[in-house]
């Protein structure tokens, strides 16, 4: 996926990815290199889910 935006909020930061048509939000360690534009790979691990709304889907 490509990152389009980088949440920083202190111990960690949310990685906005887009990946073909969506987008996901991950955890990141605040001192990683990564920028706006990046490259990277995405490991699925517990993800949560959510609809249009922002309600959460139980999965």
């Amino acid at each position: 996926g490509r990152v389009t935006w980088i949440e920083r909020l202190g111990d960690q930061n949310h990685l906005h990815v887009a990946i073909e048509d969506q987008e996901v939000v991950t955890l990141a360690d605040p001192d990683s290199d990564l920028a706006v534009g990046d490259d990277v790979g995405v490991r699925l691990v517990r993800p949560l889910f959510f609809d249009a709304d922002g309600v959460r889907i139980n999965a």
